[in-house]
């Protein structure tokens, strides 16, 4: 969302851009110091927060993921567990979820 936003929800999408430019500033920073910092979107998951959604609105989100579902919340941890052992990854944004961006 953070790099092709989406019509009535500009002060999310500018928060998430804002994440994304504060998370690779302070990368670019510290990294001589052995800092790494990266930003990880994990997509749409069944949670509180998205309980009140209708099934259209539900089905018209994972209509748009490659794979036909989300990312299984284990698979999120797992790739939590794997980013924070892994020395060399700094500045980067990983997306969790099989959605193409917009503008592709």
């Amino acid at each position: 969302m953070a790099s092709t936003g989406n019509i009535g929800q500009g002060a999310y999408t500018a928060a998430k851009a804002g994440l994304v430019g504060l998370a690779r500033t302070i990368a670019r920073g510290y990294g001589s110091r052995n800092i790494r910092v990266n930003v990880v979107n994990p997509g749409f998951h069944k949670t509180q927060l998205a309980e009140g959604l209708s099934p259209e609105a539900e089905q018209a989100i994972l209509s748009r993921h490659l794979l036909g579902r989300p990312a299984d919340l284990a698979e999120v941890c797992g790739f939590f567990t794997w980013l924070a052992t892994s020395q060399s990854i700094s500045g980067q944004v990983f997306n969790l979820d099989s959605r193409l961006p917009g503008w592709l």
